[in-house]
């Protein structure tokens, strides 16, 4: 009988079974949605139909190199819109009402659970991960996780 080394079980198991993150986030009036069910949210909301993919920035330091070169690449020439991209923001002890961002609990459990400084993660209209960097994403590679 042959047996399969346990790292290639393990590389199988993460490849087939894409992670997922759980939370919820608000706009600048306070409305919350949740990112399960985004796409079915947005839909509902604007009156056709979105498949947006979200770009979630987490990290302990608002005045970040990596968060502001990363906004800066995600302000590129109308990037977010014409990609139908979701951004939403998570920065540890800042209080934010604009824009779409995350609670202090979903930063901090998330800055616990992967980088506790900066995280860029790229996630899908069905809440896949599609990719996770803890130094930002040029267009071009965030362009190439959603093209695939």
């Amino acid at each position: 009988m042959k047996y399969v080394p346990l790292f290639i079980l393990i590389f199988i198991s993460n490849f087939c079974n894409a992670s997922k993150l759980e939370f919820n986030f608000y706009d600048s009036s306070k409305k919350e949605y949740q990112i399960n069910n985004l796409s079915e949210n947005f839909s509902s909301e604007f009156g056709y139909t979105i498949t947006p993919i979200t770009i979630l920035l987490v990290t302990s330091d608002q005045k970040s190199k990596h968060l502001i070169k990363q906004i800066l690449f995600l302000q590129n020439d109308d990037f977010i819109e014409s990609n139908e991209i979701i951004l939403i923001q998570g920065i540890k002890n800042k209080k934010t009402s604009s824009n779409y961002h995350l609670t202090q609990i979903d930063t901090n459990k998330i800055l616990d659970e992967y980088d506790p400084m900066f995280n860029v993660f790229i996630i899908s209209a069905n809440n896949e991960i599609l990719s996770h960097s803890t130094v930002p994403l040029s267009e071009n590679e965030i362009l190439d996780f959603i093209r695939k």
